[in-house]
């Protein structure tokens, strides 16, 4: 709108002032126009960093550890695909092929405590032994599992979960094989191995630790620039990231998620590997602050070496590993399924299941197979056809059985078998048909067929669970007692302290 010209004004001014506002209009524009550059992703580590950094000692997350009771343990391991399985059916163990790996002649296995200090982090202290720990990014694949069985698919996928929280795996893998590289010291064998202590309560264990950590946290000006205690403030930050965004994306379904034994196993290793990390880091800690420049700082170095005490009173008992007669029948058993796998091969016979998880995780394959053939152009076209063909097709879907079994394997044999008998039937009509339907359709219809006649051929060699059956029930969430339980975070002493509670 047009305003009246002053009249003290010359033209000339009048103009001036004119083409002023003009060129101010014209870079609000420019301005307004201009795409903003997105920020720069900021790393996990660093944003973990500037948490820890920020807040008060009082106001330190607790580490949400695991504070279960624990099941039988000891020898009680189960091989599945090479890996042997704690008693909460975690992944803990990955057998070694001593034939592609031999022990260098005279070579001792080398421990954290052998170890120089200009002894690398990436040295591979585990060549000479027979087992090596399962990545933590493996061990997920527990919780995985229960998350597509318990969590619903709008609260996103267990695909979704991973890409969420794999930072964190990272970060608390690489400290953990970092601080801990390798296996404990093997005793004298002329020295009688001492009686070991009576494992302290994992929730008392729990207790102690965070409450070091407290008092550790309020002696953090003597030592938090230093390069160890800020890699410990990463741990931390990780394992309760971890921790907070499983229960964010699990939602209303987080009580049942965290009471599931799968998902307890897996925060069980993290847990104890987290203490790990920290018991050996406060070490270090320590060591620097009493062989400080300026003198010794010794109430500071006290407190952390009390926290490593707790952390390691926490893990300890709980570390199991497998001894030389468990990996030797696991080796053993490795051979008798490699002999017997030869033997099908050559005979073209199908081979048994040997774990109830195998099989419900072929059944998923399977389905997820035919989402993959459904959502393309064939399967769409397909999906409202009417055709004979089409109809037993989809007939014989609906009536598998869902992916756990829960009849058992023989009754679900038939009902695959079908599956593949239609599915191939539809495969070989199209194939009479040059350019009806793309390749890649065929393909994936192809695909669910072969899977469905391998997954019927061997469920019905697969004997029930039972004595002489051999297929094993895996562990579930409906495990018998005693059974541990991690229920959801309690209400704690301080706002934001995540607790885990039987």
């Amino acid at each position: 709108m047009a305003t009246p010209a002053d009249p003290d004004r010359t033209p000339v001014q009048t103009a001036g002032d004119q083409i002023q506002a003009a060129a101010e209009a014209a870079r609000a524009r420019q301005a307004v126009a201009a795409p903003v550059a997105p920020a720069a992703p900021v790393p996990l580590e660093v944003r973990l960093l500037a948490n820890a950094a920020a807040a008060t000692p009082e106001a330190q997350r607790e580490l949400p550890l695991w504070t279960g009771n624990d099941l039988p343990v000891g020898d009680r391991w189960t091989l599945r695909d090479g890996v042997l399985h704690d008693a909460y059916g975690a992944p803990q163990w990955k057998l070694k092929d001593t034939l592609q790996v031999p022990p260098r002649p005279g070579a001792v296995a080398m421990s954290p405590r052998s170890a120089g200090p200009g002894t690398p982090y990436n040295t591979d202290l585990w060549a000479t032994e027979l087992v090596e720990p399962v990545d933590l990014t493996e061990a997920f694949t527990r919780v995985e599992e229960a998350w597509a069985d318990l969590v619903p698919p709008d609260l996103g996928s267990a695909q979704d979960l991973v890409a969420a929280v794999e930072d964190d795996l990272r970060i608390l893998q690489q400290s953990w094989r970092r601080t801990v590289p390798g296996p404990p010291p093997t005793p004298d064998s002329d020295r009688q191995p001492a009686a070991s202590p009576e494992p302290p309560v994992a929730r008392s264990a729990a207790d102690a630790v965070n409450a070091a950590l407290q008092q550790a946290d309020q002696q953090a000006d003597a030592f938090k620039d230093l390069p160890e205690w800020q890699h410990l403030q990463t741990i931390r930050g990780a394992a309760t990231h971890l921790w907070d965004v499983i229960k964010e994306k699990a939602g209303p379904y987080f009580e049942r998620l965290a009471d599931d034994i799968r998902v307890q196993g897996f925060w069980r290793t993290v847990s104890i590997r987290t203490c790990q990390s920290i018991a050996h880091g406060c070490q270090r800690v320590a060591d620097r602050l009493r062989r400080g420049a300026k003198g010794p700082d010794l109430p500071a170095a006290e407190a952390l070496l009390n926290a490593s005490d707790a952390a390691l009173a926490y893990s300890n008992p709980r570390l199991e590993r497998p001894n030389a007669g468990t990996v030797a029948a696991a080796q053993q058993q490795n051979l008798d399924e490699i002999r017997q796998l030869r033997g099908t091969l050559t005979s073209n016979a199908p081979l048994p299941y040997a774990a109830r998880d195998e099989a419900v995780q072929a059944s998923r394959e399977i389905a997820a197979a035919f989402k993959t053939w459904a959502d393309s152009d064939m399967g769409q076209e397909l999906g409202a056809s009417s055709h004979p063909r089409v109809v037993e097709f989809r007939e014989a879907w609906c009536g598998l059985p869902s992916s756990d079994l829960p009849a058992g394997p023989g009754l679900a044999a038939g009902p695959y078998a079908a599956v593949a008998e239609h599915a191939q039937g539809i495969v070989e009509r199209a194939q009479a048909q040059p350019g009806r339907f793309t390749p890649a359709d065929l393909a994936a219809l192809k695909t669910v067929a072969d899977l469905s006649a391998h997954h019927g051929g061997r469920l019905a060699v697969t004997l029930p669970p039972g004595p002489s059956s051999p297929i094993t029930p895996a562990p579930a969430a409906r495990q018998a007692p005693p059974r541990p339980a991690v229920a959801a975070p309690a209400p704690a002493a301080r706002t934001g302290t995540p607790r885990l509670a039987t």
